[in-house]
């Protein structure tokens, strides 16, 4: 017999083989060794009766809106501070403009005035208005020199302070001269003292 007979002659039963191979595998697949019904079950967590339900946290990328300043366009401010207040994480300094009846006030936003102490009766320095004021934020990092007296005649004593440290001194005190960047925020100042 030739060779491509025999190899013909064996063909059919390859196939035959395979067929049955295949359905030996697939019966194999098709018992009843399958699992039962999966049971899951879920335990919930018993709250108190008044307690307050979980509440979802806001999210790490929200962020505090920067708070907005009402002296841009100046360099420098001038009056007395009334309090500082936090918005967001930025400490913000309320100021109840003053004046120097000697200084126009164009002058006085670009070049700020000579820091020095007072006489609070002499009436050198006067408040502008007592209803309006103005937000200015302060910068991270920003401390203003708080200058004041012991007592009349006495040398001025100096130290540098925190915006709420400036609202929490003696009003004779609080009157500063605010150094103000281009978005018109603070970032230093001194006081002029009131001896």
């Amino acid at each position: 017999m030739a060779p491509w007979t025999v190899m013909r002659a064996r063909m059919p039963s390859a196939h035959l083989a395979l067929a049955v191979l295949a359905c030996a595998i697939l019966g194999a697949c098709a018992s009843n060794d399958t699992p039962g019904e999966v049971v899951v079950t879920v335990t919930q967590t018993p709250t108190r009766a008044g307690s307050p339900s979980p509440k979802a946290s806001a999210s790490p990328t929200t962020k505090a809106t920067a708070p907005r300043s009402e002296v841009k366009g100046r360099d420098f401010d001038f009056g007395m501070v009334t309090k500082a207040r936090t918005a967001g994480d930025t400490d913000v300094l309320v100021l109840d403009r003053w004046t120097d009846p000697g200084v126009p006030d164009d002058t006085l936003a670009d070049q700020g005035l000579e820091v020095r102490a007072w006489d609070l009766a002499s009436g050198r320095y006067v408040n502008q208005n007592a209803k309006v004021t103005f937000d200015i934020p302060v910068r991270e990092g920003t401390t203003f020199l708080l200058h004041h007296c012991v007592a009349p005649g006495e040398p001025l004593q100096t130290r540098s302070v925190t915006a709420t440290e400036l609202a929490d001194a003696p009003e004779a005190d609080r009157l500063v001269l605010v150094e103000i960047d281009e978005q018109g925020w603070a970032t230093g100042g001194e006081t002029l003292a009131g001896c």
